[in-house]
């Protein structure tokens, strides 16, 4: 029995220790990780510079020159406002340079002479230098598109002026209150202009102020004298003039320069004291109120001030007949190099200039121009004149039924002297005042133009 049951231990222990040397389960194998792939890079893209805007160069503007006269009316601003009133309206990259002279046409000379003659001569006697190719005309189709009176500022046969407005001479102004405290009335002929002048001479005043210093301002009687007896009586007198038909020594041209003389033997003008006298100066006598009689152009009406203190009245140069003559101007300032290096600007800025309404309202205000343009009434251009201008612009200017006479030497047509010789008579005027002979001033006068003319002829 203690075999058996020995035995059995054994075989159980056996089985027991089998069972514990049978091997464990192996752990179940780990994975590696899945090696993960590198990102492939990715270039960055290179950074392109973006251009950078170039500030645009500014084109450089076009440059025009402008020379012009200036008066108490025509002053630096006026004319400084008008080019920037212009130029605010173009659609172009203009300026203008602009000066000023007393003497238009002499300085315009000189500048020709050094070539540099402005773009705009403003208002330089149009024969002188259209003659020698300095000035451009006009296109036709502008003149008839906006003026009433298109072609009255030719000569041979192109406009080399604008014909905006029109300006008349000789008118006599003259002081109510000086009138009526010596009794006198507006003469009607010349007779009785001689007669007003001789009360006026007893009562104690000089009859006429003039402006002798400044050639232009001491013409003013002799171009009235000439353009209405003269012309009045044939208004193509220069043309026969110019065709050699008739002389400055002519009984006609002569009795008219003689009633200036007249006027200076009998004191009714002082030649010595007008001839020392600019214009400036002569207008500031009559506004003072001691001075009768003053001749002028038209554009004296817009001058005198407010409180001038008395009332003006005006009267055209008296003929002996009568009979009413007034001597007109048509045209306007702006004369138009033919020799600019900027010709289509320079047109441009031209055919703007004087039609423009800032430039058309001041000079009908200030300058007393009457205007002529197309499709426009006084309203259109805002200016409050006196009943004087009003009046002589309505049964004057626009009445075809009175009698108008191209003014002599200031006509701006075929009508104008020849080239050069309008100061040679300017200065027969000066000449006159201080006393020398009518009919020796004729016969110089003559002889100047024959010799002008001949060397014309010939392209000198």
């Amino acid at each position: 029995m203690k075999k058996i049951t020995f035995a059995l231990l054994v075989f159980a222990l056996a089985i027991s220790l089998a069972a514990c040397s049978s091997p464990a389960e192996e752990p179940a194998a780990v994975e590696e990780p899945t090696a993960v792939e590198e990102p492939v890079a990715v270039e960055e893209p290179v950074a392109v510079e973006e251009p950078v805007a170039e500030e645009p160069v500014a084109e450089e503007p076009v440059v025009l020159t402008m020379v012009t006269h200036e008066t108490e009316a025509l002053d630096a601003d006026f004319w400084l406002n008008s080019i920037d009133a212009v130029l605010a309206d173009l659609d172009a990259n203009i300026v203008v340079e602009w000066s000023s002279t007393a003497d238009r046409d002499n300085y315009a000379r000189q500048l020709a002479a050094t070539d540099q003659f402005p773009d705009i001569a403003w208002a330089v006697t149009v024969s002188d230098f259209a003659e020698a190719g300095l000035l451009v005309p006009y296109d036709q189709e502008y003149l008839d598109e906006y003026f009433v009176l298109p072609n009255a500022s030719k000569i041979k046969g192109e406009a080399w002026a604008p014909p905006v407005g029109a300006q008349l001479f000789s008118l006599v102004f003259y002081n109510k209150a000086i009138f009526e405290e010596v009794g006198i009335e507006e003469p009607a002929t010349w007779d009785e202009f001689m007669a007003n002048s001789q009360a006026l001479l007893d009562a104690g005043y000089i009859p006429q102020q003039m402006c002798g210093a400044d050639t232009w301002c001491a013409s003013f009687p002799g171009v009235g004298l000439v353009s209405q007896n003269v012309f009045g009586d044939d208004p193509e007198w220069m043309l026969k003039r110019k065709a050699g038909e008739v002389s400055f020594s002519d009984p006609e041209f002569v009795a008219a320069m003689q009633m200036l003389a007249d006027q200076v033997d009998a004191g009714y003008i002082d030649g010595a004291a007008a001839l020392g006298t600019d214009f400036g100066t002569a207008n500031q006598a009559f506004y003072d109120g001691g001075v009768p009689m003053y001749m002028q152009g038209s554009w004296f009406f817009g001058y005198p001030p407010e409180d001038m203190g008395f009332e003006m009245g005006a009267f055209f140069l008296p003929r002996p007949d009568g009979m009413e003559v007034a001597s007109i101007y048509v045209g306007g300032g702006t004369r138009v190099s033919a020799v600019s290096e900027h010709p289509e600007e320079l047109m441009l800025f031209a055919e703007a200039f004087e039609k423009h309404p800032d430039v058309m309202h001041a000079v009908v205000q200030s300058d007393a121009l009457f205007p002529m343009m197309k499709d426009m009434t006084i309203e259109d251009y805002n200016v409050e004149m006196s009943d004087i201008w009003y009046d002589t612009y309505e049964n004057v200017v626009m009445n075809d039924d009175f009698l108008k006479v191209s003014a002599f030497t200031w006509a701006n047509n075929d009508l104008d002297p020849i080239p050069g010789w309008k100061d040679e008579f300017y200065a027969s005027i000066q000449n006159i005042l201080l006393g020398d002979d009518v009919v020796e001033e004729m016969a110089r006068l003559d002889k100047v133009w024959d010799e002008s003319a001949a060397r014309l002829a010939q392209g000198e």
